[in-house]
């Protein structure tokens, strides 16, 4: 308490004297504290920024020159700057003024890490051709804390676009501002390996405000537009034009987003301590031609077992459902799980009730994920440093546990799916099949491997599922570039 009130170097010592009475031995402590005087802070300097500006370090900081000296708020920000992700290491000192024992100077040394990624890839595959895909992101531009992504894919079947723009410091107090364009365009018509004939085009902007409450609290408050057509032509998937009939092809779609995150990690990219607490709400507003409204909750834990490791638990939950002239959840926003972030070694998205979607042509199956209204998820992960690279700052291995389950609480049955049957799987369940948290439930084990890359952040994991069944999607081998989780 004693450097919290100012007092950087107050001395506490103490004196034992041992003496009898009444025939006891009994000892008596005598604390002695030394104030010394109160202390304020002459400057603080910033060593090893080369690409942040020194305005954007400074802005985090909670101790402020000649103000009094604080050890908490010192500490504090510390632990800012390390979650701004920006610096491999951040390391302080203080040295006291010579000339006047009133005062100390501060002394902030930061190693810069590279907070870029740029990736591009060229394919082949047989239902899209060529793919062409790349992506830029910058967290740090041009040393301003402002950061910027975009990412483009094309091939014959599938265009996709997105932008957006982050601007921590939209205002001096710390009110943040995101924007995001996104545009997408899935024809399969165009492939060669199917024949079925739709056509989905996407396209939207939202603008989100962060604003912050408390020293680790944050409210985010968005606005955002979409206008979604899907055209359907002979042969399409059954779950498009149930869709279609339900809500029209074309819709235009205006959205609220309302979030509270609150953070108390010690890092931006390997936390060792604190949590995460994340709570958010999206809707769209009445006039939206589809009205439905989705919640989440979110909560990661991290406890330092010693120097090198770390345990991580995970906990999700997500809710989706309709109002209104919207007669059911549409497909795209149903709860999905599966894939990193979820239940690895499972198919990105292949949690939750399943039917085939047969081809009336050549009567091939499809198996078609519903997703589902309810999703929980659970994580437990033991994080280390890479054998034999202790101290690095880069690489970081882990070994994991994930369970989670996606479901609707509907009863699907083994018959083929029509208007008056619309829970029928086409045979992909061989008995009725009603999808529970426990039916659907799915976990498995594996390790990972994250590696802070030149090129952004690239993470690998190899999951062995544990609770399989039969035409379950499995990838046990799973890789995702530009996210640390």
């Amino acid at each position: 308490a004693l450097p919290i009130s100012g007092y950087a170097r107050a001395q506490v010592s103490n004196e034992t004297v041992r003496r009898q009475e009444n025939g006891k031995n009994i000892l008596d402590t005598t604390i002695l504290v030394t104030l010394g005087n109160r202390v304020a802070i002459r400057q603080i300097t910033i060593r090893g920024n080369n690409k942040t500006r020194d305005e954007v370090i400074r802005r985090e900081l909670r101790q402020m020159e000649s103000a009094t000296y604080s050890q908490s708020k010192i500490m504090r920000s510390k632990e800012r700057l390390q979650q701004l992700g920006y610096f491999e290491d951040v390391q302080m000192s203080a040295t006291p003024v010579p000339e006047d024992e009133q005062q100390m100077d501060l002394d902030f040394a930061v190693k810069e890490r590279s907070t870029g990624s740029l990736n591009a890839s060229i394919g082949w595959s047989q239902d899209d051709g060529l793919v062409l895909a790349g992506s830029v992101a910058q967290d740090n531009l041009f040393g301003t804390g402002k950061s910027t992504a975009l990412s483009v894919s094309r091939s014959k079947v599938t265009q996709a676009m997105n932008l957006s723009f982050t601007d921590p410091y939209f205002t001096a107090d710390g009110v943040s501002m995101t924007y995001n364009i996104s545009g997408s365009r899935y024809d399969p018509s165009k492939s060669d390996s199917t024949t079925r004939s739709y056509r989905i085009v996407r396209y939207g902007a939202s603008a989100t405000m962060g604003i912050p409450i408390t020293e680790y609290d944050r409210i985010n408050l968005g606005l955002g537009v979409e206008r979604m057509g899907l055209t359907l032509f002979r042969n399409a998937p059954y779950r498009y034009q149930r869709y279609v009939d339900n809500n029209g092809r074309n819709n235009w779609i205006y959205k609220s987003m309302l979030s509270w995150y609150r953070n108390t990690t010690d890092d931006g990219y390997w936390p060792t301590r604190g949590y995460n607490t994340h709570v958010n709400g999206e809707v769209s507003l009445p006039g939206s031609g589809i009205q439905y409204y989705q919640v989440g909750h979110q909560q990661t834990w991290y406890f330092p077992l010693n120097k090198h490791f770390t345990l991580m638990l995970n906990g999700q939950l997500g809710y989706s459902g309709r109002y209104g002239k919207t007669k059911e959840i549409p497909f795209m926003y149903t709860q999905t799980g599966g894939g990193l972030g979820s239940v690895r070694g499972y198919e990105s998205g292949s949690l939750g009730p399943k039917v085939y979607d047969v081809d009336p042509y050549d009567g091939s199956l499809d198996t078609e994920s519903y997703g589902g209204k309810y999703a929980v998820n659970a994580n437990a992960e033991l994080l280390f440093p890479f054998p034999g690279i202790k101290d690095s700052k880069s690489v970081r291995m882990s070994l994991f546990a994930d369970a989670g389950s996606v479901w609707d609480g509907k009863t699907y049955n083994k018959y083929e799916y029509d208007t008056s049957n619309p829970y029928g799987s086409n045979g992909f369940y061989n008995n009725d099949h009603q999808s529970t948290f426990k039916n659907e439930l799915r976990y498995s084990v594996g390790a990972a491997l994250t590696w802070i890359s030149p090129v952004g952040p690239i993470k690998l994991s190899y999951a062995l599922p544990l609770k399989k069944k039969d035409h379950d999607q499995i990838r046990r081998f799973q890789f995702q570039l530009g996210t640390v989780f």
